[in-house]
């Protein structure tokens, strides 16, 4: 084999290999973005359902003490 043919199959085989590695490591750093956006969207889903019932209880003490409250804000 020609010593100029050795060496462009080997190059190639190099870069080959770096796309690899490179292609690997961004699906990696994808999926834990990912896996962090799906904790985040957890936590902000837990928030949510807590403000809700704080709000509810805020309606329910306002419809016990201040009768009336809401058709004042109409």
């Amino acid at each position: 084999m020609d010593h100029r043919v050795a060496f462009a199959l080997v190059i190639g085989l190099v870069v080959l290999a770096g796309t690899l590695i490179d292609h690997r490591a961004k699906l990696a750093r994808i999926r834990a973005e990912r896996g962090t956006d799906e904790r985040e969207m957890d936590r902000l889903r837990d928030l949510a359902g807590r403000l809700e019932q704080r709000m509810h209880n805020m309606e329910r003490i306002l419809d016990a003490e201040v009768p009336g409250w809401r058709e004042r804000l109409d």
